[in-house]
């Protein structure tokens, strides 16, 4: 039989001794959580997206092909003597190819100057020609045997024929900038001589300079 006046003083004691007086079932309640709790009560972590990728940079333009002094020229050997512009196929590789800062070939019997041709061939110059302005050109081949000119990829001029130096000309009307433009010419035999110049308002008439004769190189 516990004496009641005991009581408040064993309750007292276990309060000084720290002893829990707590129920076991509240003491229970009390343990720590279960790794399974913690771990549903821990935040969860989560990955980020991935940034979405960079679109891939557009292309840079290709540069145009540079452009250099003077006209291309292409020089061919012919069997014959041609009487007209003689049809060269593709594949007929050029007995001579350079460039030429101008056009301005007097009549002479010897061979064209830097060749050693004299008789039966052919040669065409490719490139632009640079034009300082708008306006109207009048321009000029002088040769003998035939020759013709193209501006833009249009015929201009046609001085064809087995002839001395003899000159046509054609005007022209063109804005400022470059024009692609081929200068044809062929040899029969005897003298040759080729010239092609220009003039215009405010403009002597002139050999076109190799200031305004350019191709693109390769």
């Amino acid at each position: 039989m516990r004496h009641p006046a005991l009581v408040p003083a064993l309750a007292a004691l276990l309060m000084v001794c720290g002893c829990d007086t707590a129920p076991t079932s509240a003491r229970a309640e009390a343990k720590p959580a279960t790794a399974e709790a913690k771990a549903a009560a821990a935040p969860v972590a989560t990955t980020p997206a991935p940034a979405p990728a960079a679109a891939p940079a557009a292309p840079a333009p290709v540069a145009a092909a540079a452009l250099q002094p003077g006209l291309a020229g292409e020089f061919f050997s012919l069997s014959e003597g041609p009487e007209d512009f003689p049809t060269i196929a593709d594949a007929t590789k050029p007995t001579l190819v350079r460039v030429d800062g101008q056009l301005n070939v007097d009549a002479t019997d010897d061979a064209f100057p830097g060749t050693q041709l004299t008789d039966h061939f052919y040669a065409r110059w490719t490139g632009v020609l640079r034009v300082p302005k708008d306006g109207k050109y009048t321009l000029a081949i002088e040769s003998d045997d035939g020759s013709r000119l193209a501006v833009d990829g249009h015929q201009v001029i046609d001085n064809n024929g087995l002839h001395a130096m003899e000159e046509k000309t054609a005007d022209v009307d063109l804005k400022a900038g470059d024009h692609p433009i081929k200068v044809e010419f062929y040899e029969n035999d005897g003298q040759l001589g080729l010239k092609l110049s220009w003039s215009a308002e405010g403009v002597e008439k002139a050999i076109i300079p190799a200031s305004a004769l350019f191709h693109a190189s390769h």
